[in-house]
């Protein structure tokens, strides 16, 4: 799949979430979300209040004036980054490739290529790679709450070029679990 495809793909993917929540937010009469998908990114603005938030595939989150230059909807918006955030981080949760080390004596070690200084650990291959769902997990909610692009993931033939590859125990794909 090209790199254009796939962001469409997820453009599509987050603006339904989105019109999702913002259809539960309409009904309880909170606020009346206005989802409308751009080319690169999906606008959500509060009641056109006046600000708005931008999406982005990679999970990032811009908070923008509107097109009169109001500011009256900033508050509003920004009273709603928490809740676009948890629909990013949900959405964007894709298996990234992790490899588990492992020496005699010593627990299951776990690393990500994609995600440098995010480790796990276990003493069981099964706890290493639960530990490693959940430290992928804070990683990425950290970035998104930061606005910072979350990495595509490694494919097959990259990681098999890396030099801690070759002497892993095992590599397998890891999805970011949330609760």
């Amino acid at each position: 799949m090209r790199t254009e495809d796939s962001k469409q793909e997820t453009l599509g993917v987050l603006e339904r979430a989105i019109r999702e929540a913002g259809s539960r937010t309409n009904r309880d009469r909170r606020f009346l979300w206005l989802v409308t998908a751009q080319e690169d990114a999906i606008e959500v603005r509060i009641e056109a209040r006046g600000d708005y938030a931008r999406i982005y595939p990679d999970g990032r989150i811009s908070v923008l004036p509107g097109p009169l230059g109001l500011d009256g909807g900033r508050p509003y918006v920004e009273a709603f980054l928490p809740e676009l955030r948890r629909i990013c981080a949900r959405v964007l949760r894709k298996p990234y490739p992790a490899i588990i080390h492992h020496d005699e004596g010593t627990a299951f070690g776990v690393s990500f290529p994609d995600f440098p200084g995010v480790i796990a650990s276990g003493d069981t291959i099964d706890a290493a790679i639960m530990d490693a769902e959940g430290a992928l997990a804070a990683s990425v909610a950290l970035m998104v709450e930061h606005g910072q692009a979350i990495p595509s993931p490694s494919t097959r033939e990259h990681i098999a070029t890396l030099d801690g590859a070759k002497d892993a125990h095992s590599i397998v794909f890891v999805r970011a679990v949330t609760t």
